[in-house]
């Protein structure tokens, strides 16, 4: 990713809470997936060089992740035999966190969400309307930052979907910056 991680675009998503939070009550017993403590010694003395060569600051450090729907985290089938898939990433000290995806694909009816481990920050629904490519030509997508070290990320799919949502984290940011966003909620 590029080494300035200030968004330039944002996307509109249906701002609403988790579907975990409202409708069910769940126990995940999957570990999170805990990212490597930054050498901050070394991120320093790269961003001295990149303020003396007048580079744009950046405020996170883009940890490489091969993190999807199949590999990682824990899918549950809800009563209803809608599915919720749920996985928690954790960056040790981090003031924030937003995550790159190389594919993101949602079918009509799913939502994805990205939310602190207490609950406090969320943003999401993140849905279909937020696809950038097609089930056949998947491309990437970005979500904003949620202010804090650990982070859920929640896929809603509904039972009735005719194809399976394609969710592929590619680049996990940890923040070591803190930036002043509205309440962390933009995407791109």
């Amino acid at each position: 990713p590029p080494r300035s991680t200030l968004f330039p675009y944002t996307t509109l998503f249906r701002s609403e809470s988790p579907v975990s939070f409202t409708r069910y009550n769940l126990h995940w017993h999957v570990p999170a997936v805990t990212l490597p403590a930054l050498d901050m010694a070394t991120i320093n003395k790269e961003d001295s060089i990149d303020n003396e060569n007048d580079l744009p600051p950046r405020f996170g450090y883009p940890h490489k992740v091969n993190l999807n729907l199949e590999n990682a985290g824990e899918w549950k089938v809800l009563p209803n035999g809608d599915k919720l898939w749920h996985l928690t990433i954790t960056c040790p000290g981090a003031k924030s966190i937003n995550l790159l995806y190389d594919k993101y694909w949602l079918p009509e009816g799913a939502k994805l969400f990205v939310y602190s481990k207490d609950k406090t920050r969320s943003i999401g629904a993140f849905t279909s309307k937020n696809n950038k490519g097609t089930k056949d030509e998947l491309r990437g997508f970005a979500t904003g930052l949620v202010y804090s070290d650990t982070v859920v990320v929640e896929y809603y799919e509904p039972k009735e979907v005719a194809y399976k949502g394609v969710v592929s984290i590619a680049y996990v940011v940890h923040g070591y910056r803190y930036i002043g966003l509205k309440n962390g909620q933009y995407g791109y």
